[in-house]
């Protein structure tokens, strides 16, 4: 019979059903992620699109809990050749556990840049949060599918333990790595670095599932 109740238990649906979806989609993708027929279509992918649609994705996250989110672009930065869908999916879940984990600073950071090697070009994406952080023996299980870590299960955060290992596998997929830097109470980065290829370079590179 009361209206803040009614309010209270109507937020909490809403928000259930916010991620219910969003967690059958990251089964999905983790189901086909394992599947060695998977290949994706490789396209141009720009940039700048890229990180525009991912944070997008996260406005609920974003608008529900009245975040800032600082996107830093480098000017000039070339487009890359890969799974436009799969990459936006990456980006977007490293945004969500950013907002996910960050406490009570209410602050994301994104930074894009190129990066020039011996080796090859490599765009470098990085998310950065200034919440709980990773205790150094949660570290190496982290990209496991299903783990969650210690700190997560203590605060009652809610989440699948699916996310990073995705980010992983679309990352990789692209012949790309992930770099992570955290300290606990101070926060964490996730940087993903993806190489910069020609437009006639449209196939996924070969899968090595040994």
């Amino acid at each position: 019979d009361a209206p803040e109740k009614i309010t209270h238990y109507g937020n909490i649906i809403l928000k259930e059903g916010r991620r219910l979806p969003e967690m059958v989609e990251h089964v999905l993708d983790f189901a086909g992620a394992q599947s060695i027929r998977q290949n994706p279509p490789f396209e141009s992918v720009d940039v700048k699109d890229l990180i525009t649609d991912a944070v997008t994705s996260c406005r609920h996250q974003i608008g529900d809990q009245a975040f800032t989110v600082d996107v830093i672009l480098e000017p000039g930065l070339p487009s890359m050749v890969g799974d436009a869908l799969a990459l936006k999916r990456a980006v977007q879940n490293l945004i969500s556990n950013a907002i996910k984990y960050d406490g009570k600073n209410y602050w994301v950071r994104i930074v894009v840049k190129a990066s020039k090697g011996k080796q090859r070009s490599e765009i470098h994406i990085t998310v950065e949060d200034r919440g709980m952080g990773i205790d150094s023996s949660d570290m190496p299980y982290i990209f496991e599918p299903f783990y969650r870590g210690h700190q997560a299960m203590t605060a009652q955060i809610k989440g699948s333990g699916i996310g990073l290992s995705l980010v992983k596998q679309i990352v990789e997929s692209h012949g790309g790595s992930i770099h992570v830097k955290s300290t606990p109470g101070i926060g964490s980065s996730f940087t993903l670095m993806l190489p910069v290829v020609s437009e006639t370079q449209v196939t996924a590179p070969e899968r090595n599932d040994a």
